[in-house]
């Protein structure tokens, strides 16, 4: 399964510090929503990072992605330099999306 991510270029340096290959940093949001749209046909590809700035000027297709694909690949927003405030996704729901289970059910303590 591949990471890939969409971001500024501070984002995308970052993540390609640690090895993640599929790195996008899209001039304007038509360009991010054409990226986007060719990482959920890939089969390979099960987790998108994108910067929560990109995500708001693209939630419509965010949504429609969501709605038509379910819950693979998992896309979740996160806050970038620029960013302000939190992400879209709680820790406990994507983990609630990789396991179908939440800490609360499975007796941890969250």
């Amino acid at each position: 399964m591949k990471v890939a991510v969409i971001g500024d270029r501070f984002t995308g340096a970052g993540f390609g510090l640690i090895g993640i290959k599929e790195i996008k940093t899209p001039e304007n949001p038509a360009e991010a929503e054409n990226f986007l749209t060719e990482l959920v046909k890939s089969p390979e590809v099960g987790v998108i990072i994108i910067q929560k700035s990109i995500a708001d000027e693209i939630e419509s297709t965010i949504h429609t992605i969501r709605k038509e694909k379910g819950e693979y690949p998992i896309i979740i927003e996160m806050p970038g330099k620029v960013d302000h405030g939190g992400g879209g996704d709680s820790i406990e729901r994507l983990i609630y999306l990789m396991t179908g289970a939440s800490q609360r059910e499975r007796g941890e303590e969250t």
